[in-house]
Parts: C-alpha cells; sequence; structure tokens
C-alpha cells in the first residue's frame, strides 16, 4: 500500500521500482496534497504496468486542474497484495475507487478521458 500526500512522509513506497520509474513517482507524487481530505481515493496498480503509470499521471493532472480540492490518495499494487483487490472485488487494473463522499465510485482504466473522471469524482461541485 502507498500513501501519497504531505503525510507519506519520504516516499518509503518507492522502494523496489527501477530508478527512472521511482524519480518519475517522486514527481508525480509532489503534486498530490493531503490535510483535510475532502475526497478519499483508492487506486489499484498492477506494478510498473504502463496503464498504471499513465492512471497516477492522469490522476495528478486532474486534480492539478482543481487546486482548491482535497483530497487523499492510497495506491494498491496488487501484485504485492493481492487480497486487497480481491476484497474490493477489483478484477482489472487499473482501478480507481472513489470512497468517501459516498456512493462509492469505480472508474477502470488510465483515466485519460480526464473530463468524465473528474465529472465522475464530483470535482468543481459535479456530484
Amino acid at each position: 500500500m502507498r500513501q501519497y500526500g504531505q503525510d507519506a512522509g519520504e516516499h518509503q513506497f518507492l522502494t523496489g521500482l527501477t530508478p527512472e520509474v521511482k524519480e518519475w513517482l517522486e514527481g508525480v507524487v509532489r503534486g498530490f496534497s493531503i490535510g483535510e481530505a475532502t475526497i478519499a481515493l483508492r487506486l489499484y496498480v498492477a506494478g510498473e504496468a504502463h496503464n498504471s503509470i499513465l492512471a497516477l499521471a492522469n490522476l495528478r493532472a486532474i486534480f492539478g486542474a482543481y487546486p482548491g480540492e482535497r483530497f487523499h490518495l492510497e495506491v494498491v499494487d496488487i501484485l504485492e497484495d493481492p487480497m486487497r483487490a480481491i476484497g474490493d472485488t477489483i478484477i482489472v487494473t487499473p482501478t480507481l475507487l472513489r470512497i468517501s463522499p459516498l456512493p462509492v465510485r469505480q472508474i477502470v482504466g488510465n483515466l485519460n478521458n480526464r473530463a468524465k473522471v473528474a465529472a465522475a469524482l464530483g470535482l468543481g461541485g459535479d456530484q
């Protein structure tokens, strides 16, 4: 499990990745904020798979377009923790869950349709 945001510490979650991917992800992480989150998200990925990396990049861009939104992002690598995926009935990666506010929403894919993802997440008042 990887926690992204200001409280994530010194990016301990980046161990075991190639140096190139680690450097890129550190840049992605800097774009995330945490605190009094209004949106709780969980992103299921499969290691360093291309679509998993794209999903993280697209999610960063989406939240970059909404700087006033507060959120918490948890990234679960199903290669490291497959039981978490089973518990949330995740059958494909990447999959993004909006845990709160309710109702829970599930978005499958690399999140490249940013406008639809933002609307599904309820960003900008689009609940």
